[in-house]
């Protein structure tokens, strides 16, 4: 069973004005536990992603998830991202607000054990420099989402409709144009992608000791399913045993969270994974 609440915005320390969207999984127990989810990339409040991917989860937890600045609620969502959206939606402005929020939520849940950092996505590659910043979680998942430097997984995605040539020209103008938020590839702004170019999870993930699981589908046409085959490798190369990176057959960018089967077989892997903490939130 779960509960659903909009939270009054938590305190943060910088004058950003941002939501707190709050699941409970399953019924109030002692052992309840804390996740912090950070969503994939879009522009529509995250309850309807929130509640899509924590339908069915297994145990006792209370999800909190940070609302993006200057989201848009239906009917306005059908007239797509504001200006204001695309101007502020970078990726360091992602990582600076979302590690600001992870911390005040451990700060205020510093009494829980279990105490997961989940990102989905946009949400799976800014996780692991939110939680190399953040100490206190005990687990962190990325879903959907590689280790790639950021020009290499997009130049992979390009390579899917354009020819060598036609992606390195794309790059090159995304690079020329940095704050551009007019122009688009992939449905996204020049000024989002080149956030992304330089970013290097993989540097942030060998700072991080804490157990690490990545999923990811073989099926994925949204980010390439090589980024996850070069983080299982420089996981090994590095001698990072705390990473565990898992490719699913058959699966798409959503992981199959669309479907009741697709949710239950995702959730029973991550539930299998979690037995190993002492600190697994189980529900009576």
């Amino acid at each position: 069973m779960i509960w659903l609440a909009l939270l009054a915005p938590i305190a943060l320390a910088t004058t950003q004005d941002r939501k707190t969207y709050e699941l409970m999984v399953g019924p109030s127990t002692p052992q309840q536990g804390l996740i912090v989810f950070l969503p994939g990339s879009g522009c529509e409040p995250v309850a309807s992603q929130v509640d899509t991917i924590f339908a069915d989860a297994p145990g006792s937890w209370r999800v909190l998830t940070p609302e993006k600045r200057d989201t848009r609620s239906a009917p306005w969502s059908y007239l797509g991202c504001s200006r204001r959206f695309h101007r502020h939606t970078t990726y360091q402005n992602l990582i600076a607000a979302d590690t600001d929020f992870a911390r005040r939520a451990l700060e205020h849940n510093d009494n829980v054990c279990a105490r997961v950092l989940i990102g989905y996505s946009e949400g799976g590659t800014v996780a692991p420099f939110v939680a190399a910043a953040v100490p206190g979680f005990t687990r962190v998942i990325a879903l959907s989402a590689g280790a790639l430097r950021g020009e290499d997984e997009l130049r992979m995605t390009l390579r899917r409709n354009l020819d060598a040539a036609s992606a390195e020209r794309t790059l090159a103008r995304i690079r020329a144009f940095p704050n551009d938020i007019d122009q688009t590839v992939e449905g996204e702004t020049f000024r989002y992608w080149n956030s992304m170019l330089d970013l290097e999870p993989m540097r942030a993930y060998q700072s991080i000791d804490i157990p690490v699981l990545m999923l990811h589908g073989d099926e994925d046409s949204v980010v390439p399913v090589e980024a996850a085959h070069f983080a299982a490798a420089q996981s090994r190369a590095l001698g990072k045993h705390n990473m565990t990176v898992e490719v699913i057959h058959g699966a798409d960018h959503s992981l199959g969270s669309g479907t009741a089967d697709g949710r239950a077989r995702l959730w029973r892997r991550i539930d299998h994974w979690l037995e190993g903490s002492p600190c697994r939130a189980i529900a009576e």
